[in-house]
């Protein structure tokens, strides 16, 4: 890819042979629009190759193919299921499903891979599967579906199933 072919991005994709750190791709800009960003934060991609970005400005995750090709969008500003008011972490299951915490609806989310909202759970508490002040702030999934969850308004680690239902913490 030449210099000419390249627009301002808001993040790159790299790889890490032998200790360097060679230039791979990027894609991107400041703006609302498909493939725009205002302020990414989170980066999930699935073992099909799909990159799922927040992208916390825009209150929304947009997902592309391994070239940076936009696919779609889901999500809006606000405090209905679907909706984000701080999107902040991404991470997708090896069924595609995808999952979004939002530290100021102190929630996680669940999306179908095409972003059909299927769940969420939290509010605000310090209760069993209740969220701190600004929290969740990240997750990551296991292998056998748990959802583990960064409470860090409560310091704690909290673990979900797949379907929201709290495990332990």
């Amino acid at each position: 890819m030449s210099d000419s072919q390249v627009t301002t991005a808001s993040f790159t994709i790299c790889s890490q042979p032998s200790g360097s750190m060679p230039f791979l791709r990027k894609w991107g800009s400041g703006g609302a629009g498909n493939g725009q960003f205002q302020y990414p934060t989170g980066i999930a991609i699935t073992a099909g190759g799909d990159i799922y970005v927040v992208d916390y400005g825009n209150a929304r995750v947009q997902k592309f193919s391994t070239s940076g090709v936009f696919k779609l969008e889901f999500g809006t500003s606000g405090t209905n299921d679907g909706q984000f008011q701080a999107p902040d972490c991404v991470a997708v299951d090896k069924y595609g499903t995808v999952y979004v915490t939002d530290f100021k609806n102190q929630n996680v989310q669940r999306f179908s891979s095409e972003g059909t909202f299927n769940k969420k759970w939290g509010g605000a508490g310090t209760g069993n599967g209740q969220f701190g002040t600004n929290s969740p702030k990240d997750l990551a999934l296991d292998s056998t579906g748990n959802v583990y969850v960064a409470d860090s308004g409560n310091n704690r680690i909290q673990v979900f199933n797949s379907y929201g239902t709290y495990q332990t913490q």
